[in-house]
Formats: C-alpha cells, structure tokens, sequence
C-alpha cells in the first residue's frame, strides 16, 4: 500500500473513530440544560487553568530543550518551544503524528531528525511511567474510592476484550524478530541497511539522553509538568459551582489522570475519547449523571484544545516570520 493512502486511510478510520464516540458521548444530553450550566461557569477559573497549560508547554519544552542541549548547544529555547506547541496542533489533524511533526521543527544543524526522534521516545516513555506511577499511588492510597472504575472499566475491558498479556508476548516476538532480521541483512540489503542505520541513531540518542548532566533538573520539570496538569484540573473544578463541592486534590489529580488516558487514545485531538473516558469517570465514581460529566469533559477539552490550538497557530507564524528576516538577510 502506497505511504499517502495508508496515511489517508489511517486517519479516516481515525475521524470515524472519534466520530462514534462523540455520538454516544453526547447521545441524549440535554442542550438546553448544557447551554445553561456553561452559562453559569466560572469563566475566570478557565482562564486561569488556560494559562496554567500555556506554562505546563512550556516547562515541557525546558525539559525538552535539556536532552537536546547535547547534540547542539546553541539551539534556542524558543525554536524548542515553537517545536512542542506546533506538534500539539498536527494532533489535531493527524493523531500521533505531532510527536514527528516537533522533530522536524527542531531539526537543524547537529540535531539530526533521527537525534530528535529519540530524545521524543525518551520523553514519552518517561511521562509513560510517571502516569503509571501516579495511577498506581492513587489506587494505594485510595482503592476504596477509585478502585471499581479502573477495575471494572480499564483493567478488565483490556483482559477481556484484547487479551493484553498475549499483545505484549506477540510485539515482543515481531520485534525481536525484526532487530535480528536488520542486524544480520544491515551489510547485504540496501533498505535494511537504511532502517538499520536509522534505529541505532534513534538508541545512540537515547544513550546520549541518558547521560545528560543536569539530571536533578529534569526531575524536576517532570514533576512541575504534572503538578500544572493536576492544577488544570482542579481549578477547572472550581468553574462548575455544581459540581465543586464535592470534589477535593485528590479527585482532581483522577479526572487528570483520566483525561490522560483520553489524549492516549488515537483519536483526533481527543475528539470524543476525552468526553467518553471523562465522563465515564465521573458517572462512575461520583454518580454524577452522564449529562453532567459531558458538561464537564467538553469544558476541559475545548478550553485545553483552544489553549492548544491558539499556541501552535502562534508558533507557526512565529517560524514563518524568522524564516522571511533569514531569507531577508541572506539576499542583503
């Protein structure tokens, strides 16, 4: 299959993805209760949870910019930056694919793409393991409390319906595979050799990752990005006077948790996993009605998809704008 019809293809079956869950996210919600409770909201406390995401970006690109530094150590903050807010922005179009698209934004000079790429896997992988961390904290201190939707509605749902220890097994074996068949055809096979020499770049980044020299740092923006996540939550919290009462940090930091698991899935943008995970949750722990847990995942999505779209759009016409004065000052 061609690479433009598989990409086509992947993301139709993406948006029909999405488009299904927004039909039975919303199915039966009450607009003009919807219209009436959004009406009501806190608007300042939006606000505030808006720009508590703009400043999660940007530690985000600090952290970032530290396993970057390595490779190239006169790449600006800024173009890092722009890199982060643009690959939030191809989320919405392509799901997955921002990860690649803020690669391409900071390939420059020393940082090759492939460098890049691997500073990225070691950036997810870590926030991986930090949402596991944080979700298996949760469940120890508060199994009484959110114990039954993650058994009932996450651990179960994935033993029953893909039999998860046997996914594992199985992308274990074709990997493997794959590693030996490249290894041993890198000197015979032209392509093989290509895929090869792009995969060690990948782990010779990664190695140079894991050398970097201001480790404590880098803890520390990890735990700062997540704290603002869990500040976004609980101040979003604080709009809806309805619900507000009833909620305390430690309830904030599961809806965070739990819209975490709804930008994971590979849907546009969250677009309809986000409102189903969210109000999922919150139906099923607080006994909230369905209509009021949309009211509340539509309005941390489309605050943080607003926020999201509004940095990227500005990102890209910052790399457009320093790319016309370069051109300017190349033709002087």
């Amino acid at each position: 299959m061609k690479p433009k019809v598989s990409k086509a293809l992947k993301y139709i079956l993406s948006l029909v993805f999405a488009t299904v869950l927004v039909y039975f996210s919303f199915r039966g919600v009450d607009w003009g209760h919807f219209k009436v409770v959004l009406s009501q909201a806190d608007w300042m406390w939006i606000g505030v949870s808006m720009a508590l995401g703009i400043t999660a970006y940007f530690v985000r690109a600090l952290r970032w910019h530290i396993l970057l530094k390595p490779f190239d150590s006169t790449l600006g903050i800024g173009r890092v930056f722009n890199g982060v807010n643009i690959g939030y922005i191809t989320n919405f179009v392509f799901p997955r694919a921002g990860e690649f698209t803020r690669c391409a934004v900071v390939s420059k000079g020393k940082v090759t793409y492939d460098k890049a790429l691997a500073t990225v896997v070691l950036e997810r992988s870590i926030d991986v393991l930090c949402l596991f961390l944080l979700t298996l904290a949760l469940l120890l201190c508060k199994w009484n409390r959110f114990g039954t939707f993650f058994s009932e509605h996450i651990f179960s749902s994935l033993k029953s319906k893909f039999a998860l220890g046997w996914i594992v097994f199985a992308v274990l074996v074709v990997f493997a595979s794959a590693v030996y068949l490249l290894y041993n055809f890198k000197d015979k096979n032209v392509v093989a050799a290509k895929i090869y020499g792009f995969f060690a770049g990948i782990w010779s980044g990664i190695k140079t990752c894991l050398c970097m020299e201001r480790k404590g740092l880098f803890l520390f923006y990890t735990v700062v990005i997540w704290a603002l996540y869990w500040a976004m939550s609980y101040t979003t919290i604080l709009a809806l006077s309805s619900i507000s009462p009833l909620f305390g940090a430690s309830d904030a930091l599961f809806l965070a948790i739990a819209a975490s698991l709804g930008w994971l899935v590979p849907a546009p943008g969250g677009i309809g996993s986000f409102h189903f995970i969210v109000a999922l949750a919150l139906s099923s722990v607080y006994a909230l009605s369905w209509q009021d847990g949309i009211i509340f995942a539509t309005l941390s999505h489309e605050s943080q998809s607003i926020t999201m779209v509004l940095c990227g759009l500005l990102s890209m016409l910052s790399l457009i704008i320093s790319k016309d004065r370069k051109e300017k000052v190349s033709e002087l």
